[in-house]
């Protein structure tokens, strides 16, 4: 089995939910092989290789499941976010292109079931019966060794800008305080964590990728790993927030960090937040949860870090649950890559004039449920 991924690019979002998945597969000679390429599908130009799946990640470009789903071509759809929410504290739209996927598709992938009811909410969609439910995992070192060491240092690692609007200034100051206190520096390693705000003592990595990442969590000194999620907001901001995934504890406490995570539906719903610091967004709340991490926490973090690698080492997920999600749903029958770019690449040419202006009327804010009505009337 050959297995086709196409992915908006290869960042960490690709590495956590395609790459690293594909290579455990590969590896233990699960799949004979695996091709991933961007949305631009350029890399499929006269690709005689024959794959047996097609694996799509979160909202390709509306024609591209356009025509996929005309051929009634099966394919497997990965979403990680809830992308059809808007949140305020970001500045993007509702991914609108997503909504063709989720019709279209013969297997939805999440990583937990929480996200089906939301994507079910705001598309309007019945969506449960053909949903696999695959979470996060990592690729963890064999025998990784535990620190026992108190922190020296607080990390704070964003894909994108903090997930806060009205909890963010109390626990800024609780964790500038806390810093100020003991002389911690704290580490911001992301795109733009704080989008402007300076900190105590703090160190900008700046975005760096997945795996040296990982790398960093496993060879750096002991750290208090800090994953604020707002609480208290507007309901769509919330429902964005409420599908986003466990992965911090999979970095942090994970690899031997103690962590300290928002008490929101991420954290406080997965199977590994076992013995997890979970608090509530006051500043009272995160001083003692650092004060408790800073001086206590990482004494016993060992068999919390063993019980998560085991639970959610990558090899474990992939054969577990990837391997059954794409062997249940193969195409009909294996495509070349250059015939799966030509199917896709002449839909483009028809369909481009409406794929350029639903997007042009989804970043203005036009209602969703209204233009993707207009959109599909027009389409049809």
């Amino acid at each position: 089995m050959k297995i086709l991924a196409i992915t908006p690019n290869t960042g960490a979002i690709a590495e956590l939910r395609i790459i690293n998945p594909l290579r455990a597969l590969h590896r233990k000679n699960k799949i004979s092989g695996y091709k991933i390429v961007d949305y631009s599908l350029s890399q499929l130009i006269g690709d005689n290789d024959y794959y047996d799946a097609l694996l799509i990640q979160r909202a390709a470009p509306n024609y591209i499941f356009n025509s996929l789903n005309k051929r009634k071509i099966p394919y497997l759809l990965d979403i990680d976010d809830n992308l059809l929410a808007n949140a305020s504290y970001r500045g993007l739209k509702a991914e609108l292109d997503l909504l063709e996927g989720l019709i279209g598709c013969s297997a939805l992938i999440t990583p937990n079931k929480r996200l089906i009811s939301l994507l079910e909410k705001y598309s309007e969609l019945s969506l449960y019966k053909k949903t696999i439910v695959v979470p996060n995992a990592l690729p963890y070192p064999i025998n990784i060794e535990i620190k026992n060491n108190q922190p020296d240092k607080i990390l704070w690692i964003q894909s994108d800008i903090s997930a806060l609007t009205e909890s963010h200034d109390l626990i800024i100051n609780a964790v500038s305080d806390f810093s100020k206190k003991y002389h911690l520096p704290i580490v911001l390693i992301g795109k733009s964590v704080l989008n402007g705000i300076t900190l105590p003592n703090q160190i900008i990595m700046g975005e760096i990728d997945f795996s040296s990442n990982l790398q960093l969590l496993e060879f750096t000194t002991t750290s208090i790993g800090i994953a604020p999620l707002e609480t208290s907001s507007d309901e769509e901001t919330l429902d964005f927030i409420a599908g986003k995934s466990d992965l911090k504890i999979l970095l942090f406490d994970g690899y031997g960090h103690p962590g300290i995570y928002s008490h929101s539906p991420p954290y406080s719903d997965t199977s590994i937040n076992k013995d997890c610091k979970l608090i509530s967004n006051t500043y009272a709340s995160w001083i003692e949860a650092l004060e408790y991490q800073y001086n206590y926490g990482w004494r016993d973090i060992g068999n919390r870090t063993r019980e998560i690698q085991m639970e959610r080492h990558i090899d474990k997920i992939a054969i577990d649950c990837w391997f059954p999600a794409l062997n249940t749903n193969l195409l009909q029958q294996p495509m070349q890559g250059k015939a799966i770019y030509e199917i896709i690449s002449s839909s483009l040419i028809f369909d481009a004039p409406l794929v350029y202006s639903h997007n042009f009327l989804a970043r203005i804010g036009i209602n969703k449920q209204w233009m993707q009505f207009v959109y599909n009337k027009l389409k049809n």
